[in-house]
């Protein structure tokens, strides 16, 4: 009886964790995703602006 609480104890640990780390590299992906759009944009800018002169 205590093995089987020791190992869903564990397994809900394990799964807390799996999760976090899950929503950790999703922020990390969309952090990179967000900087690579605005460096894209502010490329896209300076290439319009240099274009005009």
């Amino acid at each position: 009886m205590l093995l089987t609480i020791i190992v869903i104890f564990l397994g809900l640990v394990f799964l807390g964790l799996a999760i976090k780390l899950a929503f950790f590299a999703l922020t990390v992906i969309f952090g990179l995703a967000a900087l690579g759009f605005v460096v894209f944009g502010v490329f896209w800018l300076l290439t319009r602006v240099l274009s005009i002169f």
